[in-house]
């Protein structure tokens, strides 16, 4: 995705890249970054899913999508805005279903134009 005001990760990394800055150094801090978060919020994470599936001894039953939302500051530092358990279900949906039925990668430019004409109409 490289339209609007989200943009993908992949396109992130390929300007940041284009402009000469260190995407392999960013990536290593935002990774850091992610596996901070998941270990400080594990507890209140398992914490949840036990108190739905109680009978779930083997813990396979479900998963949770998380949305990291994350901004660079000038020193090319990442900072972590919030992490989100209502992450975009609906784009993740539309884009398995793509990918099932074509057999072609989602092309996110195409869906983003269709869902906005239909916004102004």
């Amino acid at each position: 995705m490289n339209v609007g005001h989200k943009r993908s990760l992949t396109s992130v990394y390929a300007y940041l890249k284009e402009q000469g800055y260190d995407t392999d150094l960013l990536r290593e801090r935002i990774n850091d970054m992610f596996i901070k978060a998941f270990i400080s919020g594990h507890p209140v994470l398992s914490s949840t899913y036990r108190s739905c599936q109680p009978n779930n001894f083997s813990n396979n039953m479900c998963f949770e999508l998380l949305g990291f939302d994350v901004i660079i500051d000038s020193k090319f530092n990442p900072i972590l805005l919030e992490v989100s358990s209502e992450a975009d279900a609906g784009q993740l949906h539309t884009e398995l279903l793509h990918r099932h039925a074509t057999g072609q990668p989602y092309q996110e430019e195409r869906h983003s134009r269709r869902a906005e004409s239909a916004k102004h109409h």
